[in-house]
């Protein structure tokens, strides 16, 4: 079971203290956090991962426990069971935040040092790319601002720094891909959009996570403070860009992006919603000419 994501955690262990239960464990809690919506797992569910027989789970249950180096070092979150239990098979492991970043950082940089890229085979290839990327923004915003925007702790744990790094390497992996892909990127929804209405990576980015909160939540709208925070990597950023959906921006003035009342002086505090031709248009379900004339069909 030993992957790329165990060889990077023995540089964040402390030198001397990387045995291989740990290694294993962590590298597991690693890919769990990578898959959405999963929320760690329970020592009996690690353990029934890791191993068949109950003997060799009985001699890596201390791994688990309060003195095992996972929680000793502070490499884990843990959630005791209900009823204040603290048995480790029921006992629920996530990855500390700081571990993940700095783990996924360490990746990210190793995959773009590893030299040639693979190009796009499908556009949607390139649009899950972005997904992705936005996806970081998001957690970025999340560790930069949920306490301004009275969200609690969510972002507590988060390295914003870390991101932005991954973020700028999955950027620049991306551009990699669609210079490696031999025909037809020019053809892609988003690039066609980005040419024909001069979107620079903010604005491509904001798109796409309009599209997948679209897609994923049922919610078509977000608000224009929202989505200058998901591209913002603090306050003087935030002010850097808040024209980003005034009513003479790319995206406000050829409609892909709808505010409710763009006639306001207050554009940062209402709601953008992805106008329905330009979510079609991401979707490939427009032709040139269409994207050329939607704002004006709509």
């Amino acid at each position: 079971m030993q992957d790329a994501s165990s060889g990077a955690l023995a540089h964040v262990l402390p030198a001397g203290e990387a045995d291989g239960a740990t290694l294993v464990t962590l590298a597991l809690l690693f890919r769990e956090q990578l898959s959405e919506g999963l929320e760690g797992r329970s020592g009996r569910q690690l353990l029934d991962t890791l191993h068949e027989a109950s003997y060799e789970k009985l001699g890596d249950l201390s791994t688990l426990g309060p003195d095992g180096l996972l929680r000793s070092l502070g490499l884990v979150r843990v959630v005791l069971p209900d009823g204040g239990g603290s048995d480790p098979l029921d006992t629920m492991f996530t990855i500390a935040p700081a571990v993940f970043e700095r783990l996924a950082d360490m990746l990210a940089r190793e995959a773009a040092a590893g030299g040639s890229c693979e190009g796009y085979e499908v556009a949607d290839d390139h649009l899950l790319d972005l997904k992705a990327v936005a996806s970081l923004c998001e957690r970025r915003s999340l560790a930069l601002f949920a306490e301004l925007e009275g969200l609690g702790n969510l972002g507590s744990g988060a390295d914003p720094d870390g991101l932005s790094r991954r973020i700028r390497t999955r950027l620049d992996v991306i551009a990699d891909r669609l210079r490696a892909t031999a025909t037809g990127s020019e053809n892609f929804p988003l690039v066609r959009l980005q040419k024909q209405f001069h979107l620079e990576t903010d604005e491509s980015l904001i798109l796409v996570h309009l599209l997948f909160r679209e897609l994923r939540r049922g919610e078509g709208h977000a608000s224009a403070n929202e989505l200058v925070q998901l591209v913002s990597t603090g306050d003087s950023d935030l002010l850097a860009k808040r024209a980003l959906l005034g009513r003479e921006s790319p995206l406000v003035e050829a409609g892909l992006v709808v505010l409710e009342d763009a006639t306001t002086g207050t554009r940062l505090v209402t709601h953008a919603s992805l106008a329905p031709w330009a979510a079609r248009a991401l979707l490939g379900e427009e032709s040139n000419d269409s994207i050329v004339h939607g704002p004006r069909r709509e």
